[in-house]
């Protein structure tokens, strides 16, 4: 019996390190994400990239507006007039 306890807690002690590296590592890349994502191509919570053709859309006179083709989005990115299709995404951020 003793050497089935060492072995489960051995195991059990591989299992706490592997989820401990885990939550390391998700938390750096979240880090990363919303300091690249979030500063640079994010505002209200949106993405700052057209949905149409990939451009990054500015904030001017109360909507986002494509400087591409001049598609519009509302200030919570709701597609006001295209030719953009749908609706700008979430940033995936909270800042």
């Amino acid at each position: 019996m003793n050497k089935n306890l060492q072995i489960i807690v051995c195991l059990l002690y591989i299992i706490f390190i592997c989820l401990l590296l885990n939550q390391l590592v998700y938390s750096k890349k979240t880090e990363n994400f919303n300091d690249s994502k979030c500063k640079k191509k994010c505002s209200r919570g949106l993405s700052l990239k057209c949905p149409h053709a990939g451009c990054n859309v500015k904030e001017k006179n109360g909507e986002f507006i494509c400087p591409c083709h001049g598609s519009r989005f509302s200030l919570e990115g709701k597609l006001l007039e295209g030719p953009a299709e749908t609706d700008l995404q979430p940033c995936g951020c909270n800042k």
